[in-house]
């Protein structure tokens, strides 16, 4: 088991490596962040030039993935005939993501200001699809072809093919404008709290009812039709026939023989969901105005802010790695012949 762990350890930290360049790469491409210095007021093309040499985005792209990897505070820099200067960046590796180019704050500063944020909105609406999604997609494999069953099964394929977008809308339009018209109580449609509340927590959670609705929507629909099928097709083996030609209740086999085989493929899911709760709902948090990393990414794009953008994409394959890594772990629970 602890060789298993290792293994993969090895294996995640070289996958993180590769990944990280891979983006770096990509990061090159989205635009000048020099472009965008200077806000009402271009900079003219001298400054531009200096920022660029100051900055070290003339050097080659290898170069600039090693300083970016492990610092460049042991190197000086001569740009337009002033005097060398010692490089002020210690590198990722030694926990320096480096500083904002658009608000000049640290970048773990910026990111950790809407890790909260995000975690807050995605943690309930994670437990929510989990929760819904099995009990849903169990509760139709048992009463297969039932009323229930295509009712269920209707409902999902209509939410899993609409777009998060359209959901979202279609909430802010019945909870927030018709309900107000019909003298309702509304939902807010935007923001995290009401600015001219009080900020307690009831005035979050109102805020937090329809971006969570949303997110829980589109995914319990996917979660349902994957569970009711690892279900069935669960359900059909031979261990299940003989465990009831056995004469054990069927209670204990769908429990013990069916649910705990159905969990190795849903297990994945579930891990790879996991893995993206840092990275949170781009669409739902800018349709919703709900500021965590979702929106401060956008916001961060349109500024071609590339050391919070790196910091961020680091952060969210970190923790893909991470939890895919724990759900490998898992499996060797619910299937022992992985320890061996």
């Amino acid at each position: 088991m602890l060789r298993f762990i290792a293994r993969r350890l090895v294996q995640s930290t070289l996958l993180l490596v590769f990944v990280s360049f891979v983006i770096f790469i990509l990061m090159q491409n989205i635009g000048d962040p020099v472009a965008t210095m200077g806000g009402r007021q271009p900079l003219d093309g001298a400054d531009q030039l200096r920022l660029r040499c100051q900055l070290g985005l003339n050097d080659p792209i290898l170069v600039q993935y090693a300083y970016w990897l492990v610092g460049n505070d042991f190197t000086t820099r001569e740009c337009d005939g002033e005097p060398p200067r010692p490089g002020t960046r210690r590198g990722i590796l030694r926990g320096d993501f480096g500083t904002s180019l658009s608000d000049r704050r640290p970048v773990t500063q910026v990111i950790g200001e809407r890790v909260p944020n995000t975690l807050l909105l995605m943690i309930p609406a994670q437990i929510l699809i989990i929760v819904f999604g099995v009990a849903i997609g169990i509760f139709s494999a048992l009463r297969q072809y039932s009323f229930y069953d295509n009712l269920f099964t209707g409902l999902s394929y209509i939410f899993q093919s609409m777009p998060i977008f359209l959901i979202a809308l279609l909430l802010i339009y019945l909870f927030s404008v018709n309900f107000k018209q019909w003298g309702l109580p509304s939902l807010p449609p935007n923001g995290m709290y009401d600015p001219l509340g009080d900020r307690s927590a009831g005035d979050v959670l109102a805020h937090m009812i329809l971006p969570v609705l949303s997110i829980t929507l589109i995914s319990v629909a996917g979660y349902a039709r994957f569970t009711r099928a690892s279900m069935l097709e669960t359900m059909n083996a031979d261990y299940v026939r003989t465990a009831r030609a056995k004469g054990m209740s069927e209670r204990r086999v769908n429990l013990v023989h069916v649910l705990k085989n159905a969990c190795l493929p849903l297990v994945t899911l579930i891990g790879l969901d996991l893995g993206a709760l840092i990275t949170g709902a781009t669409v739902t948090e800018s349709l919703f105005a709900w500021p965590g990393l979702g929106s401060l990414f956008l916001d961060k794009l349109g500024f071609a802010d590339f050391p919070v953008l790196m910091g961020m994409l680091v952060l969210f394959t970190l923790s893909i790695i991470a939890f895919q890594l724990l759900t490998d772990i898992a499996y060797t629970w619910f299937d022992p012949r992985i320890r061996y």
